[in-house]
């Protein structure tokens, strides 16, 4: 792991967005490596004033029923696995028209899938692709290398490979699995 991975990684600690596996890992890194527990500490000593700002948030009126429901059926799901749920996540603009959410990250391989959505006639520029990109189209329309890409399409950029820019003409939303 280089010393930008362990920053980053150290960083996500102080701030809680970790997964439990991650936590886990971490909790126990802690205990045995000097380092990287000053800088871990270092990043809750700079991140806690923030929290200051925060507000609030009131839990959703059915939190407790859902709670219940999952404890009366147990966790069935499998070690690791995750659920996110279509209002759960945070959309960010890439740029004008352009909205994606991250739906998994995995900070070993350091590769994400997220979900794309591109308004009408929105535009993403020429851009070389560092690692491999794969591209599963929902719904729209895409235009990748002047190649016309409709729902159920599927589109493969190996790693430095280079795209001029991207169009959708009616707008598309696209789940993509890529490196970060």
């Amino acid at each position: 792991m280089s010393d930008r991975d362990e920053d980053i990684e150290a960083a996500l600690w102080a701030a809680g967005a970790l997964t439990g596996p991650e936590h886990d890992a971490v909790r126990r890194r802690l205990k045995t490596d000097p380092r990287f527990t000053r800088d871990a500490e270092a990043w809750e000593r700079a991140l806690t004033p923030i929290s200051g700002l925060l507000r609030p948030v009131a839990p959703s009126d059915d939190l407790l029923a859902r709670i219940e429901a999952r404890l009366d059926r147990g966790d069935a799901r499998a070690p690791g696995s995750q659920t996110l749920r279509a209002a759960d996540g945070e959309w960010m603009d890439l740029g004008p028209g352009i909205r994606i959410k991250v739906l998994h990250r995995d900070m070993v391989r350091r590769r994400q899938t997220i979900l794309l959505v591109a308004d009408p006639g929105a535009v993403h520029p020429a851009h070389v692709h560092e690692s491999d990109e794969q591209i599963f189209v929902v719904s729209g329309d895409l235009t990748i290398d002047g190649e016309d890409l409709a729902p159920g399409d599927f589109h493969f950029s190996p790693a430095m490979s280079q795209h001029p820019q991207e169009t959708t003409r009616k707008g598309c939303t696209c789940v993509i699995t890529m490196g970060f």
